[in-house]
């Protein structure tokens, strides 16, 4: 399996829990980074615990509708014969070696285990920024763009028309890099649905907590958006506990 990920800013300690535990778990493949404006001393670290760099410029792009580009031309430039994992890295705990995923061609997460009708944010959102798109989704499940992964025809296909439809969002503001979007989340749930005919089979591999109800009787090898569930670490290693 190979990582990408992606970050714009952020210091030392905003992604040691991600780095450390991936470390924990024993991943050994390869993992790259594409930084935008990042500090030397961010570099260094990522770089001291196996992590390739790869510099980038947003060129007044969000980053996270960039990111899509970018890891976009580094799967083409490598051309991976393995599993990809696409994640985000300030909000992510690894708990078990992703390595040890069962392959699929595409998996995608939900952000919540409810359809998009009843998923009040998603909605809301979905609606404004792409509303000719909203009846063809609203009985799917929102899918978190998040973290996702897959073989690399998947992953590459739905990485680029992601990034591609992006721009077609109604309030998309090209002319104003600071302005908050998510677009990108949107665009990759119809890309994934209506392009990819993405059918999803829900599996251990990945929570995405701010949505969905987290069952502690199940183990999951990645927590995402683990930093809004109050003393996670501790609930986590408490339910480890238990299971011993």
């Amino acid at each position: 399996m190979v990582i990408l990920s992606s970050l714009f800013s952020y210091d030392e300690s905003t992604i040691n829990t991600f780095v450390k535990s991936l470390n924990q778990t024993g991943f050994a493949g390869k993992k790259f980074m594409v930084t935008y404006d990042s500090t030397k001393r961010v570099k260094e670290f990522l770089a001291k615990n196996g992590w390739i760099v790869v510099e980038s410029d947003l060129n007044n792009i969000p980053i996270v509708c960039k990111r899509f580009d970018d890891f976009s031309k580094i799967i083409e430039k490598c051309n991976f014969d393995e599993q990809i994992l696409i994640t985000d890295c300030r909000d992510v705990y690894f708990y078990i070696n992703p390595e040890n995923i069962q392959k699929k061609d595409l998996y995608i997460a939900p952000d919540g285990l409810y359809p998009l009708k009843d998923h009040k944010w998603g909605s809301e959102v979905m609606k404004n920024h792409y509303p000719s798109d909203y009846n063809s989704l609203k009985d799917k499940f929102h899918l978190c763009a998040g973290v996702f992964y897959g073989n690399q025809d998947k992953v590459l296909e739905l990485c680029k028309k992601t990034y591609e439809y992006i721009f077609k969002s109604k309030l998309y503001d090209k002319n104003n890099s600071e302005k908050e979007t998510v677009a990108d989340q949107m665009a990759l749930n119809i890309v994934a649905y209506n392009s990819l005919n993405y059918k999803l089979d829900i599996n251990n591999t990945i929570i995405n907590m701010t949505e969905t109800f987290w069952d502690e009787t199940i183990t999951y090898f990645i927590y995402h958006q683990y930093d809004r569930v109050g003393n996670f670490l501790n609930k986590l290693s408490e339910k480890t506990n238990k299971l011993i």
